[in-house]
Order: structure tokens, then sequence, then C-alpha cells
């Protein structure tokens, strides 16, 4: 098994995600966590990379975030004591999904059966109030509810299905408290804090989106999380209404960065994924940036430039793939990666995913690869899916086809010698602004990284057509595909150790 990894500023912290079935069409009789710690320890060894378990607990959809309890695994995917083998053989990441609860859960059943005694544990009220809140999945975020004591408002961000808790409140205060000492209890390492942006309820006609009171209560959370002894992971962007939660040394993800990323492996505009590197550069927290996560491709980040997201919008459009929307905007591209990368020199996507992982290794101080993208998971045929949320395909299991051509192919070589070279040489694990990089474009199709902290420079050229020479770049090689000396061809890249 994988020696597990303690994650402390200046480590190396690769990070993969995966839900509990990923790799339940390939388990066999095996559970899907005991699966997914087999092939883990197979596949990486003893290289220090976290996982992070997306929800594995009981529930009632959403792919495990309308969770009906907090505490039991779910039986599709194994036993409590497999999560905790799992806990043992590598750093791991579980969320904490404090923003609502599942109808069945506990606490939200206590106040289905006794509405007057429980109410304040949630935010409901018997007459509608004059905020009714937005959801991200469209429309009102406060929703008609149905308890012993007749109709009531209740504060329901994502879907009825679920039920927001008051975190306000000393009952569920405690109970979270509670559940963060089961995850240490557990093994855990870290705590990924789901839908924070959204925990504030305001009184009167504000926003309920990054509101003052959610920023409190997600210092709070980050509070407890650290308390408790584990690494805390709030799902905020890096961008302005993210850093004003002043969340110091807490991991925040850019959001942007998977669609400045196809837009520079497809060789749309390779320039953008430059000038939003440099942006962000000084960017001093501890930053995660993910070539793809569970969810789609965000649209609405306020550092995706208005043109580039036109103009991705452009080009997946025109390659068949269309957003989802909410409210009249695009809000996501829910395609998986490697079926957007895949061309028909190279149907399975393998190569750009090279691309999108070097430079995702040398860009992060925090890299995140989503196990069925990282595998070359492509999905099942848009049509076939038509009666699916759109996340659907991006969150399935991996299939069988998809795990025995990763087994067989050169590319699972290639992600094992890179997360190898990242380890020897330290790219990972530092804050942002400690990663002292320089990226630009040496030709229109090729992206420089120097990494003048780790001595080590790519050249990744993301043309799939025309070679580039590069006469004019010295140094040792440490890693090249589709390149020789002198030469990068299409789609290749070449990592030079930096003269000292």
């Amino acid at each position: 098994m994988g020696t597990r990894l303690h994650v402390r500023q200046g480590d190396l912290v690769l990070i993969i995600g995966a839900y509990g079935d990923s790799l339940l069409e390939e388990s066999g009789s095996d559970r899907g966590l005991v699966a997914l710690e087999r092939f883990l320890a197979e596949f990486l060894d003893d290289l220090p990379v976290a996982l992070h378990l997306l929800p594995p607990f009981q529930n009632s959809g959403d792919d495990g975030f309308v969770q009906d309890t907090w505490y039991m695994v779910d039986p599709r995917f194994g036993t409590n004591e497999d999560l905790r083998s799992l806990a043992a053989s590598r750093f791991l990441f579980l969320d904490g999904v404090y923003n609502h609860v599942g109808i069945g859960h506990e606490l939200a059943q206590a106040l289905v059966r006794e509405p007057s005694v429980h109410r304040d544990n949630f935010y409901v009220t018997k007459h509608e109030p004059n905020n009714l809140g937005w959801s991200p999945r469209g429309g009102n975020a406060v929703r008609v509810m149905q308890t012993h004591d007749g109709q009531c408002f209740a504060w329901q961000t994502f879907s009825p299905d679920v039920i927001d808790l008051n975190l306000w409140s000393a009952t569920v205060r405690a109970a979270v408290i509670e559940h963060l000492e089961f995850y240490v209890d557990v093994g855990v390492g870290g705590v990924r804090l789901d839908a924070v942006s959204y925990l504030g309820k305001p009184h009167a006609a504000e926003s309920n989106l990054h509101h003052e009171r959610g920023k409190e209560l997600t210092r709070w959370l980050v509070h407890q999380v650290r308390s408790a002894g584990m690494r805390p992971w709030a799902q905020l962007d890096c961008d302005p209404r993210g850093l004003s939660y002043d969340l110091d040394g807490c991991i925040q993800l850019d959001y942007s960065y998977s669609a400045y990323l196809l837009l520079a492996v497809m060789n749309w505009s390779p320039d953008a994924f430059v000038g939003h590197i440099a942006r962000t550069r000084e960017f001093d927290g501890m930053l995660l940036r993910a070539p793809r996560t569970h969810d789609g491709i965000l649209l609405r980040s306020p550092l995706l430039l208005d043109e580039d997201c036109s103009l991705l919008l452009e080009r997946a459009g025109a390659a068949g793939y269309t957003p989802t929307v909410t409210d009249g905007r695009p809000y996501d591209l829910s395609c998986t990666l490697p079926e957007i990368v895949a061309t028909e020199a190279d149907p399975s996507g393998f190569s750009r995913l090279e691309l999108a992982i070097v430079l995702t290794l040398f860009c992060s101080n925090f890299p995140y690869f989503y196990l069925p993208a990282l595998m070359g998971e492509q999905g099942i045929p848009v049509e076939l899916a038509k009666d699916r949320p759109a996340r659907w395909r991006n969150r399935r299991p991996i299939s069988s086809a998809a795990i025995a051509a990763f087994a067989a192919s050169e590319y699972r070589a290639v992600i094992r010698d890179l997360f190898s070279i990242a380890d020897n040489y330290g790219l990972n694990g530092e804050p942002a602004g400690s990663l002292r990089l320089t990226v630009d474009m040496v030709s229109t199709s090729v992206v420089r990284v120097v990494r003048h902290d780790a001595r080590l420079t790519v050249l990744v050229n993301v043309d799939d057509q025309r070679s580039w020479s590069m006469s004019d770049h010295h140094g040792d090689i440490v890693y090249m595909r589709r390149a020789e000396a002198g030469k990068v061809g299409p789609c290749g890249f070449v990592i030079l150790a930096n003269d000292p």
C-alpha cells in the first residue's frame, strides 16, 4: 500500500478525485472502495498523492451530495471499515456538506416530525419571506415544504430534496463538531467544505451568494476543521469574492482554469491560457487547479473574461457541445474532458490529456486530477443520456472498456513518470505566491512555463499538425513526449533542466 501522505506546507501535494463507485464496473466481487484502494496502490505505489473521495455516504441523489446520513458508507461502495482502510493507505480528503442535508437525514426528519421544536436548526418560516434567494440550479432557493404541522417555507438552495442547515444554531454546530470528530476517528486528513458561498441567508433583499453572514460561517467551519487537526479546503474561487473570505492557509480553487486549459490544449487560444496564469500568479494562497472536476467547466467565474468565454462556447459549439443554461445564462459545459479533446487521429484523447497534465503540474501548487478524466473515460453517447442530468455523464463510473484501454496504454506510464518528476523536483505544495513561475508563448502554438524554484522549463506544442524547432532552448532533457533533440512534434512536450 502507498505511504500515507502528511499534507504540510512544502510537501508535494497531488490530489486525485474519485467517487466510491468510480471503479465499480471493474471491481468484480470487490466493493468500490476496496477496488479504489487497490488501484491507487498499484498505479501510484508510494508516490505522495492524496485522494479526494467524493461523498461516499448513504444519500438520496445528486451523486452523494443529498446526504441522508453523515456516518454510514453507502453499501454499494463498501463499509465503514473499507473507508478506514482507505484513509490508512494515503492522505484522504472527504467533503463536509454543511450547507444542507437530505430530507432523509435525522436532523431533517426531526423537523418534519416536530417543526416547532426543531425549526431553529433550519431556515424555515410559516409565512413566505420577502427574500426568496437564488438557486444555482435556477429559480428560487426558498421553496414550499410540508411538515406534520402543515405547509411552511424553507431554504432549499440546491433542490427540494435537501434543506439548508442553520449553522448559527447551537444544535447544528454541535452536530458538525461531532461529525468532524468522526472524520478524525476514521483517519481523514482534510475536509473540502462544500457550497460555502451559499451559507449566508440574508433577511433583506440581498443576494444569498457570498453574503457577509456566510463568510463568517465559513470562517467558523475552517476554524473547526483546523481545530480537529485536519486540512481545510473551501469550495471557493480564487477571484476577489473568494479572497474576501480571508481564509489564510485554506485551499481554494481556480474555477476558470479548466476553461483556459481547454482553450490551450485544443489550440483554440493558448495565449488566453498564458494570460490567465499571469493574472493569477500573485495569488499567495493555497491554490488548487484541475483540468476537470466532478462538475462541468464553470462559465461564470469573474476570472473568465467575456471574450474568452465566448470563444470557448463558439469552438465547443462547433464541435457539438452546448452549455447548461440556468436563468437564461450559460452555467457550465458538462461534456467529459477526454471526449472533447479526442480527435480522429487520436480517438483516445491521450495525447492532449498528457498536455493538460504537464501544464497543470507546472502551473499549480495543488494539482487536482479527477480520476475518470485522468483515465480517459469519455462517457456514453449524449443521445443515450438525454434523460439524465447534464453532469451525470462526467460522474458515472469508469467503464470497463476505458479501464482496459488505460491499462494497456503507454499513457498510463506517462502519468506515472510525470507524477514522479513532480515529486523529485518538488513542483507542488508551496503557496501559489512561492511557485516563482514565468509563462509565455514562444511561438503561436508553443507554451513555455519556467519554474524558477524547481529549475525546470516545459515547452508544450499544442499544434496537432506542425512541429516546432527548439534551437533557442538549451538544457538537459528531463523528459519528452512526441519530441526529439531540437524539435517538439505535434501535441508534444519537452521538460528541460535549467542551468544553475
